[in-house]
Formats: structure tokens, C-alpha cells, sequence
């Protein structure tokens, strides 16, 4: 661990305890003025942002509303810091499952449930929805290059939420044995895989996704539910279930299924999209 890794892990951890420090209101004040900030300041970002935008959707969005979802991203980014750093404090408050049948229901075939989402939102608060369900799970993370930081996120959802996490790299391992055992299994599914996936169609671009979704769902025959989140300006959050999906078919006509959902719930809030992922090649340049 190098000191600058410290470093960092030290001043993440000052901020969202200031964060949390504030009353919920001012919190989102004070960060709303950080985010607008940041999108000043950021060109990389920025323009990553309106590549993005721009291989999405061509013409199809007014300048007036490129530079409201460009702006919203940057908001979104320091509105997910705010929820994550109070997060233990508020837990439910503000918080609604739309569709929770589904979830249960789907959890109820006793086989597993692969729960695909997306980085819409503060997602972050989608770790509520298991407990409040009353459902084991698991979410698979990708490794951070700060291990504290990593430590301590595992730590904080397996000890205030009941919530399990599958490293990505090793997640191959022991996702199987969840699901046979009934469990929830979560996936963040898009984003660009950098090991390779399965060709999909997504804002009308070939792109590809992850297999894992697809895969997991047809070999142990776990029922794909979607779950998205959105997020009201002054608080309060919907988690939105989807499905379950049809289960027959390729792993291409599995993918894109969900990819289709995930879209559609992003074309609703595309200000509320982590747009400044690689999700395209083109657009991160």
C-alpha cells in the first residue's frame, strides 16, 4: 500500500464524514455547488460526457437539453457521494420498491435470482432493497485499486445491510454456489466488460455486455430480474423492478433483453446515467 493509496483512502473518508456531518438539506446544497464545480472545471470529463451523448443520440437532443443532462450527470456523481455518506443514518427514509412482487416472486422459485442493474442513480442505495425485502444477497464488485477503500465499503454493506460481495475477478468462483443455494445475486452490468461478453445492440450501437447475467441464468436456470433506480432533486429514491425476464434463447437474445430494459430506463432520466464511463470507445477519447 503506497502513501499516496493512504492518502486517498484518508481524504474519502474526511469528506463523506463531513458530508454526513451536515444536515441532509444542506448537505445536498453543499454538494450541488461542489458538482457545478466540477463541471466547470473538469474538460475531460465534459467532453467525454457529450461524446457519449453524441453516439447515443445523434440529433436527436436539443442543445438546451445536452447541456441539462451533461450538468445532471456532474449533479448525480456528488448527489451519489451525499446518499452513500448518510446512507447508515437514513437507511429507508425516502426510500420506495416499485414492483417488489416481482423480486419476491422471482426469489421464490428457489432457484435464484439474477438481479442486473445499472449505474443510474445513487445506486448505491439499491443495497437497501435486499433487507427491506427480506431477501439474501450478494452483489458482485469490481476490484478497487485502493484496497482500504475497498475493505471498508465490503465491510460497511456486509455489516449494516447483510449484504455479501463477490470480487469480480474471483466473483466466477462462488456466483454459482449463491444461486444454488437461493440467493440474490447482484450484477452492475453496464458498463463496457473488459474481458470480452457478448455482442448486443444499445442506443443503436453494437457494443459488448457482460455474459455473466446470461450465462449464470441459463446454466442454473435463475430467473433475470432488472433493477433500476431513480432519484428525486430534493430527495427520495425509487427502485424499480422489472421482469422477470424470458429465459429462452441465445445468450445474445438473453443479453439483450436486459440491455433493452436498462436502456429504456435510462432514455426516462439520461441526466441520472453515469455518462462519463467508456461505455463506447469512441466516446472516452
Amino acid at each position: 500500500m503506497t502513501a499516496v493509496l493512504w492518502i486517498e483512502y484518508v481524504l474519502v473518508r474526511v469528506f463523506l464524514s463531513a458530508l454526513a456531518a451536515i444536515p441532509y438539506p444542506g448537505s445536498l446544497r453543499t454538494i450541488r455547488s461542489l458538482s457545478r464545480l466540477l463541471y466547470i472545471g473538469s474538460r475531460i470529463l465534459n467532453r467525454r460526457i457529450r461524446n457519449n451523448l453524441r453516439i447515443a443520440f445523434g440529433d436527436e437532443l436539443s442543445p438546451a437539453k445536452v447541456e441539462e443532462v451533461v450538468k445532471g450527470s456532474f449533479e448525480t456523481l456528488g448527489r451519489h457521494a451525499v446518499e452513500f455518506s448518510q446512507m447508515i443514518r437514513r437507511r429507508g427514509r425516502g426510500f420506495a420498491v416499485e414492483n417488489p412482487e416481482i423480486l419476491r416472486d422471482a426469489y421464490g422459485q428457489g432457484k435464484g435470482v439474477v438481479l442486473v442493474s445499472a449505474h443510474l442513480g445513487c445506486f448505491a442505495k439499491l443495497v437497501l432493497v435486499p433487507p427491506l425485502l427480506g431477501l439474501p444477497a450478494s452483489v458482485i464488485m469490481k476490484k478497487q485499486k485502493n484496497r482500504l477503500l475497498q475493505q471498508w465499503v465490503v465491510g460497511l454493506m456486509k455489516r449494516h445491510f447483510g449484504v455479501d460481495v463477490l470480487l469480480k475477478k474471483s466473483a466466477g468462483d462462488h456466483v454459482g454456489g449463491e444461486l444454488l443455494r437461493g440467493r440474490v445475486v447482484g450484477f452492475f452490468a453496464d458498463q463496457r466488460p473488459r474481458g470480452g461478453g457478448v455482442p448486443a445492440s444499445f442506443f443503436g450501437q453494437s457494443v459488448d455486455v457482460p455474459s455473466g447475467p446470461a450465462v449464470c441464468s441459463r446454466r442454473y436456470g435463475s430467473p433475470i430480474v432488472v433493477i433500476t433506480l431513480r432519484s428525486g432533486p430534493q430527495g427520495g429514491h425509487v427502485a424499480r423492478c422489472e421482469g422477470p425476464l424470458l429465459a429462452g434463447g441465445s445468450l445474445e437474445e438473453i443479453s439483450q433483453r436486459w440491455v433493452d430494459v436498462v436502456e429504456r430506463r435510462i432514455r426516462d432520466h439520461p441526466e441520472e446515467w453515469m455518462w462519463m464511463h467508456r461505455r463506447w470507445r469512441s466516446g472516452g477519447r
